[in-house]
């Protein structure tokens, strides 16, 4: 197996962003590409998230403060230069999540703190946040990346991000800011930079190996998806005002469904939802369009493919439920 790691100087999130799709893209079987970067002061809401209903837009625009959409699904989080991202870009032969966790672990540990996985997505040390993950898939080709608070500003943090009670409530915290911690709080001799070092270690020890430098980037295809990635529809997507919602907290996620009904069909559906399967809540929609406002057929469209997705597919279906009720 080949080995590379990938170090961004640059705090640009749209060309970050757009570096680690191009590497997804471009990794072959046989390699594992761990690629570490930083954004400066910048919120990043998930796929399926919708930017006015999830950030402060007002107060970053204010302060300078720059949104991005990720290819991923999962909620948003801020990121600032005590944040350190990384992400592991692998083929389905390749790809591991016990593995890549055990890299992020085994760095943490070398630093003498205990850290856990709670959940699908979040990293927790003395039961507090301090990474969370979100995972895409296409083309048989992956990417799996995550959060690493070092010394992030936990005041800038929760002034940006618009949690809902639900979210919180269901976690048992009174905000944002009292669910997650700084590892630096935890141990100051973690920095950015000796925690890259860290992780390049562990990278090699978990894996067996002796990480390169990745240099074979196509810049011309990274500043093709940069473009991309700073326009203002994929930014910020339709506005919502038009539309009636509905509200639902699951296992998986929570999700607003935003819905137009017209002539007994449905004609239209958006979500804004932190639920980590991208791929399929983008589906969701286009399969319910249109679809009359009978129980049957909108059960036979709502199918996943598997269980897990299949869960996801039941909780929609008795989120809409109600409305098909009302005929």
């Amino acid at each position: 197996m080949k080995l590379y790691t990938f170090i961004q100087n640059t705090m640009n999130p749209y060309e970050n962003l757009a570096v680690e799709e191009i590497l997804r893209r471009q990794v072959c079987e046989g390699e594992v590409i761990l690629y570490l970067w930083q954004n400066k002061d910048t919120v990043v809401i998930g796929r399926n998230q919708c930017a006015y209903d999830e950030c402060n837009l007002e107060a970053m625009q204010k302060e300078g403060v720059k949104l991005a959409r990720r290819m991923s699904g999962g909620g948003a989080v801020y990121h600032d230069e005590g944040n350190l991202n990384f992400s592991f870009l692998a083929c389905d032969s390749e790809y591991d999540k016990v593995k890549q966790n055990q890299v992020l672990l085994d760095a943490i540990q070398s630093f003498g703190l205990e850290a856990s996985i709670s959940g699908r997505n979040d990293l927790l040390a003395e039961e507090r946040k301090f990474s969370g993950h979100a995972y895409y898939q296409s083309d048989g080709k992956n990417c799996h990346h995550g959060t690493l608070m070092i010394g992030v500003d936990q005041n800038r943090l929760s002034s940006y991000l618009n949690v809902s009670k639900a979210k919180l409530q269901k976690r048992s915290v009174a905000s944002v800011k009292s669910r997650v911690i700084n590892l630096q709080s935890l141990n100051d001799e973690i920095t950015v930079e000796t925690m890259k070092e860290k992780l390049i270690e562990s990278f090699s020890k978990i894996y067996k190996g002796t990480p390169v430098p990745y240099e074979s980037l196509q810049t011309n295809l990274v500043q093709m998806q940069q473009n991309v990635l700073e326009d203002k529809d994929w930014l910020y997507g339709a506005k919502k005002n038009a539309y009636k919602k509905l509200y639902g907290c699951f296992d998986w996620g929570e999700i607003t469904l935003y819905y137009r009904i017209e002539n007994e069909r449905i004609q239209d559906i958006l979500f804004n939802t932190d639920g980590m399967d991208a791929s399929l809540l983008l589906e969701i929609p286009e399969k319910l369009k249109n679809i009359p406002l009978d129980k049957e057929r909108v059960k036979l469209a709502l199918k996943g493919d598997g269980l897990e997705q299949q869960v996801v597919c039941d909780d929609i279906y008795k989120l809409i439920k109600p409305l098909l009720e009302r005929k």
